[in-house]
């Protein structure tokens, strides 16, 4: 059972237990406990304490919940704007989170003001969990999230992707597109290997029949720039990304022999 449940049975026990003792009826299920009038006092007090615990109970659920909708909605644009959002929707999907995350954010901070003589952990669970996802969203395009999931994507995709620079290799695949810019579009199936359409972009090098091969990690809008995990055979090539790792190591780094990842602008 999850740590919700556990917690919710134990507050649930609780209340059984005071409703019991105090002789009156269970205000969720119902049931009525019969205890001789005596104590009122003390009844009274019973009552009272059994009403908390019931209120939290029932707090604690509807809290849950919201919070528990809210993260998910969260991951689910997450994950699609990193691997399926083709480069020229992202932007637009992102404005659109944020921009309705900046308005919970805003109606929680009213809410917290009006609040804040009988703050309660509901409503700063509420408040600190929209923040922190607008803050998550907001700062340099999705920057903290998506740098979690780039090394996972590595990770997992790494057998698949490798697959695919052994079928350039061969000559198997080759660019395929009309316009002849070195792009090789792959059939889109799970897990993507390449984001923003599942395009990879070839260059072969005439000299000593040598490949570049470049997967998209994120394709870049507005004034950002375009990242890929890279694989290359040219020795010119390899000198050039040697290079960017040295001067700007925080974008660029070798991830093993013949494999970058590198930030680039057009």
């Amino acid at each position: 059972m999850s740590f919700t449940g556990n917690f919710i049975k134990i507050l649930n026990t609780a209340a059984n237990m005071v409703f019991a003792k105090a002789g009156c009826q269970h205000p969720i299920n119902n049931k009525h406990y019969a205890r001789p009038p005596s104590q009122m006092l003390q009844r009274l007090s019973v009552i009272r304490s059994g009403n908390v615990i019931y209120q939290i109970m029932h707090g604690y659920r509807q809290m849950t919940k919201k919070i528990v909708i809210l993260i998910l909605i969260e991951l689910v644009f997450v994950f699609t704007d990193y691997f399926l959002l083709p480069y020229f929707v992202q932007p637009f999907s992102w404005l659109l989170v944020c921009s309705t995350l900046l308005i919970l954010s805003i109606r929680q901070i009213i809410k917290t003001f009006k609040e804040r003589k009988n703050l309660k952990a509901d409503r700063l669970l509420n408040f600190s969990t929209t923040i922190i996802l607008f803050f998550l969203t907001f700062y340099n395009f999705n920057k903290i999230p998506n740098s979690i999931i780039e090394k996972v994507d590595w990770t997992i995709s790494y057998s698949k992707r490798s697959q695919i620079v052994k079928e350039v290799l061969k000559g198997n695949l080759k660019p395929n597109t009309e316009m002849n810019n070195g792009i090789c579009e792959l059939p889109l199936d799970f897990p993507i290997i390449s984001n923003g359409g599942n395009d990879i972009w070839i260059y072969e090098s005439k000299a000593d029949n040598t490949k570049t091969i470049k997967f998209w990690i994120s394709r870049g809008f507005f004034d950002s720039p375009q990242t890929y995990f890279v694989f290359t055979n040219d020795n010119e090539n390899k000198k050039y990304y040697q290079e960017l790792v040295k001067t700007k190591p925080e974008n660029n780094w070798q991830l093993e022999e013949n494999w970058y990842r590198l930030t680039e602008r057009d």
